[in-house]
C-alpha cells in the first residue's frame, strides 16, 4: 500500500507504515533523494524570507538546509538577497550555511 504525494513538482509513492488498526501514515523520507532535495530547495527559496543562516531541527534536515545555501540566489527579477551567506560566492555561501552546524 502506498500514498501518493506531490511535492516541489515530483510524485513519490510512500510506503504507508501501520500506526494501528484504524491509522496508516506515509513513510516520506527525503534521505538519498536527490531529486527531491534540489526541487524542495529550489521551491523553498522562492518563499524564503531573507535570511543570513539556515538551521535545521535534526539530522534528516541538513542535506535540504545544505542544498538551499548551495543554490544560486534569486533572480534579478526576484528580491535581492543581502544576508551574509548569500551574498558570498556559491562556494563560500555553502561553507557558511555547513559550518553553522
Amino acid at each position: 500500500m502506498f500514498y501518493t504525494m506531490n511535492v516541489a513538482g515530483l510524485k513519490r509513492d510512500l510506503p504507508l507504515c501501520r500506526v494501528n488498526d484504524d491509522l496508516y501514515i506515509g513513510a516520506f523520507v527525503i534521505f538519498g533523494d536527490v531529486e527531491l532535495t534540489v526541487a524542495c530547495a529550489r521551491e523553498l527559496l522562492k518563499i524564503a524570507p531573507e535570511h543570513d543562516i539556515l538551521i535545521t531541527a535534526e539530522s534528516k534536515g541538513i542535506p535540504l538546509v545544505y542544498e538551499m545555501a548551495r543554490q544560486p540566489p534569486r533572480s534579478p527579477a526576484s528580491p535581492p538577497k543581502t544576508g551574509r551567506c548569500s551574498a558570498l560566492t556559491r562556494t563560500t555561501r555553502t561553507s557558511c550555511a555547513a559550518s553553522a552546524f
